[in-house]
């Protein structure tokens, strides 16, 4: 006989659990009264339970029950109108569930479904609209904060799933903006306050190239520097936070150590090789563990959409974010944007381990583009004044040389995107990302050649992967010539190294670092030459270089016999010819051709695909 105590025990249902069941019963239709709602709403939520009720449901059940359903938002919207101090926190707790649940279910028709499922076609504007009217009261006026809270929560998750659809459009004709700003300035939410700057960020992205977008002039438009710098420090927040994920996996080694990171990049690499050159990031989900280096960045590099949107439109906001912390910075301690730069450095270094690393790489391209273009943000990013601590990826060999010490910003950049081409050199190059890369570069030092800014750096290093690159460029051809946009790639490469030849004494601080590019171009003359000739360059860069390179080696060739040679010999010759050869002959103003400011429409496709994979992320960066 059993126990009457172990029978009860299996049977036994929270009250919660079986009022989710009555809702949800895939069987019965019927309708539940108000009153049922008003009681389930009294009861301390089970989102477990209701989460595993709910993904049992198919898009079809969910509107075979489409009378339950319309009671639970309706009156959950009610209840969130009226502000229920009872049942408010349950309603905003069991809505979120239920609205990602059934967001992400599969409709013959997505928006005219989820209309059924929660309203119906003559009252969805009414019902909707008092939903998004009274979630932004409760996040601009609720005293609670664990409710404002919720409510942002609610609110992102709603135009995060329903980003595609006209959902989103009722959050555009009630303006959210003032209750966002309030979130982030308020001290009680500041520590979530970085979904405040998502929401706003998916908001400014909802259609903005189809219309006039509210968000995107409120951008524009904005000059609270006080709340400008609480949003760089959200920024430089989650920076940290992304950055340290990469190191959780490897610290940064010295230059001699060899890795976790460096070992999986070489069989990578290998493996790329022997597999008729496929892409690591067509083939990372077959070798992708949950949480390892495949699966970064973190879901909070959502963040750099709603940065990337403020730095487009607003200068002072550019202005502020380099400059900040700079004047007390006399520590070894980062300044906000140098935490960007070094977040950005690993985003490059790992951009080719999957698809959506490469995004998120390319889009902290985007915001380098927007800031070196700009004139005031370029001398504030090359001042010494704004010079900070940058500690940058070390993850993979080879290493430019490490600076301990505080640098201009300018620089660190300078190694990041060196870097960033250094260690994605594949067969199948990724030519769009290279080509912003090299051009971000020839833009850098064309402003300092223009400005006659003088900066010391490792120029050494540079010249040294330049050669590996053209070597690279060289060996691939046959495979690289046939992408659409390799001759740009090309040209811009050319175009840089043709401004360093011919003008860089206006920006190198000696002529130590001219002197090493002309060696590096005379000990690789051959292999340049071919290479000029395998990609069919005509150019006035290519010719310039091909003009110079001859000059010395035809000097070297009248004063030496090719036994007498030695650095000694040739770094003498180099000087001699330099003070012969007169480099204003070389006329080459292609570079300005190529010389190309940022523009947003040409990033058009791009920034709606990584529009797409930041709503996902900022959504599920939320459940972490």
């Amino acid at each position: 006989m059993r126990e009457k105590g172990k029978v009860f025990q299996r049977n036994f249902k929270p009250k919660i659990v079986a009022q989710y069941e009555r809702v949800f019963h895939k069987e019965k239709g019927g309708t539940l009264d108000r009153r049922f709602f008003l009681d389930l709403y009294l009861l301390e939520c089970d989102l477990q339970e209701l989460e595993s009720i709910l993904e049992e449901l198919t898009g079809d059940q969910l509107l075979f029950l489409q009378n339950n359903t319309r009671g639970l938002f309706m009156e959950g919207v009610s209840i969130i109108k009226k502000a229920d101090p009872l049942r408010l926190e349950n309603v905003l707790d069991t809505l979120e569930i239920f609205l990602r649940s059934i967001f992400r279910k599969k409709y013959n028709n997505f928006t005219s479904d989820i209309v059924f499922i929660i309203s119906s076609l003559d009252n969805i504007d009414t019902i909707f609209m008092d939903f998004v009217t009274s979630l932004e009261v409760l996040i601009q006026k609720e005293s609670k904060a664990i409710l404002r809270t919720k409510a942002l929560r609610l609110c992102l998750c709603t135009v995060c799933h329903g980003f595609n659809s006209n959902i989103v459009s009722y959050f555009h004709h009630k303006d959210f903006f003032p209750s966002i700003i309030k979130y982030i300035t308020d001290p009680s939410t500041f520590s979530t306050a970085f979904l405040a700057f998502l929401f706003l960020g998916v908001l400014a992205n909802n259609k903005k190239f189809e219309s006039q977008n509210l968000y995107q002039t409120r951008l524009s438009d904005f000059v609270d520097n006080n709340t400008m710098q609480l949003i760089v420090h959200i920024i430089s927040t989650i920076c940290i936070e992304c950055k340290n994920e990469y190191i959780s996996l490897q610290n940064n080694g010295s230059d001699n150590a060899w890795g976790f990171m460096n070992i999986l990049t070489y069989f990578n690499d290998m493996f790329f090789n022997l597999n008729n050159h496929k892409s690591i990031s067509e083939n990372s989900d077959n070798v992708s563990s949950e949480n390892g280096v495949f699966s970064l960045p973190s879901f909070k590099a959502a963040i750099l959409l709603p940065m990337y949107d403020f730095i487009n439109v607003n200068k002072a906001f550019c202005y502020i974010f380099i400059t900040i912390g700079s004047s007390a910075n006399n520590s070894e301690i980062e300044t906000p944007f140098s935490q960007f730069i070094s977040f950005t450095s690993y985003l490059l270094e790992y951009q080719s381990f999957s698809l959506r690393a490469g995004y998120y790489a390319r889009l902290a391209l985007l915001i380098i583009h927007i800031l070196v273009d700009d004139d005031g943000c370029f001398a504030a990013l090359a001042s010494d004044a704004n010079s900070s601590v940058v500690h940058l990826c070390r993850q993979k060999q080879s290493f430019l040389p490490l600076a301990k010490n505080k640098r201009i910003l300018l620089l660190a950049i300078f190694d990041s995107l060196i870097m960033g081409l250094e260690h994605n050199l594949k067969r199948n190059l990724d030519i769009e990302k290279y080509i912003l890369h090299v051009q971000i570069l020839l833009n850098i030092i064309s402003s300092l050649e223009k400005k006659k800014i003088r900066l010391e750096y490792h120029w050494q290093g540079v010249w040294r992967f330049l050669m590996r690159f053209i070597m690279f460029l060289l060996t691939n051809a046959k495979t690289l010539k046939q992408h659409s946009r390799i001759d740009e790639l090309i040209s811009i490469l050319l175009n840089f190294i043709s401004l360093c030849v011919t003008r860089g004494e206006n920006f190198f601080l000696d002529f130590k670092n001219f002197e090493d590019l002309i060696y590096k171009l005379i000990q690789n003359g051959d292999t340049v030459r071919k290479f000029i000739k395998a990609y069919e360059m005509e150019s006035s860069s290519s010719k310039a270089i091909l003009l110079v390179t001859e000059y010395y080696e035809n000097l070297l060739s009248k004063k030496y016999k090719p036994h007498e040679l030695s650095p000694e010999k040739v770094t003498a010759a180099i000087k001699e010819g330099y003070g012969l050869f007169n480099l204003n002959l070389i006329e080459n103003n292609e570079y300005n051709e190529y010389n190309v400011r940022f523009k947003e429409a040409k990033e058009r496709v791009f920034l709606k695909s990584i529009a797409r994979i930041v709503v996902s992320d900022a959504d599920r960066s939320q459940l972490q």
